[in-house]
């Protein structure tokens, strides 16, 4: 039975994929909408609403 050659590439090719994994999980959390951006978003658009409403009973 043969040993297998090791190459030091195999394993910088295995810890690459797991740094990009690392990365990318880092990433989506970044992207995800915060219960703060939520809100303000949710209190943006009800100001809106209410400024629209306000409008039309002037009118």
């Amino acid at each position: 039975m043969q040993k297998k050659k090791w190459y030091p590439y195999e394993l910088s090719k295995k810890e690459q994929l797991k740094q990009k994994k690392i990365a990318d999980k880092q990433e989506a959390q970044m992207n995800e909408p915060t219960v703060e951006t939520m809100a303000k978003a949710v209190r943006f658009l009800a100001d809106v609403y209410i400024d629209e409403v306000n409008s039309k009973k002037v009118n």
